[in-house]
């Protein structure tokens, strides 16, 4: 089998905006959270961030990177300074023309929720409502704020508090079902994906 030739490409000699599209491009597929939040007066909000993935068990911890737009922090952010709980809100595939929508730029305190007519459950741990439908909801709270970068990004590592999961989504083990749980995930240029057909790999000299 011939090995493949390889393009080279220095990051450093690229703007900014070139990197970004390049690594959302490679890095993929990555999982969305779909953060709904609560704005100081007690107004939902909800952003899809695919920069976003677990990185602890004990203690149960997630990060999540909020890239600024010029210079200002998104609306989630100014919300989570103020108010540090949220819902991490996995995602399924019937849900992606939401999820693109709900990353539309709307007035600040304007609700995606109610622009958009989706529903929502009651959260047990945070104030922050968890949005009906998804197959997977994290409640959590901020741990920890970090900035990077000279844009800078705002990164945030959140505690776990809370899983909710679809009963029928779980095996007679009460494990999750991948292919039951549908998670979308997202692409560079736009695209979004499915999950496929799951599959193991058997341990080497077996």
């Amino acid at each position: 089998m011939n090995e493949p030739s390889y393009v080279n490409l220095e990051l450093e000699a690229r703007s900014p905006q070139s990197v970004y599209h390049l690594l959302t491009a490679l890095v993929i597929p990555r999982p969305i959270a779909w953060i709904s939040s609560l704005n100081p007066d007690g107004g939902a909000n909800l952003a899809p961030f695919s920069f976003f993935n677990c990185i602890c068990a004990d203690p149960p911890l997630l990060l999540v990177s909020f890239a600024r737009r010029d210079g200002l922090p998104k609306d989630t952010v100014r919300n989570l300074r103020e108010r540090p709980e949220f819902v991490v809100n996995l995602p399924n595939l019937a849900q992606a023309r939401d999820v693109f929508a709900s990353a539309a730029d709307l007035p600040y305190g304007e609700s995606e929720l109610t622009a958009l007519g989706l529903r929502t459950l009651p959260s047990v741990r945070v104030a922050a409502p968890r949005v009906a439908g998804t197959h997977t909801q994290l409640e959590c709270r901020v741990e920890r704020w970090l900035e990077l970068g000279n844009g800078p990004v705002d990164l945030l590592i959140g505690r776990i508090l809370a899983a909710h999961v679809r009963e029928d989504a779980l095996d007679e083990h009460g494990r999750p079902r991948p292919e039951l749980l549908d998670p979308l995930a997202r692409l560079g240029g736009g695209q979004f994906a499915g999950l496929d057909e799951p599959f193991k790999v058997d341990h080497a000299g077996t």
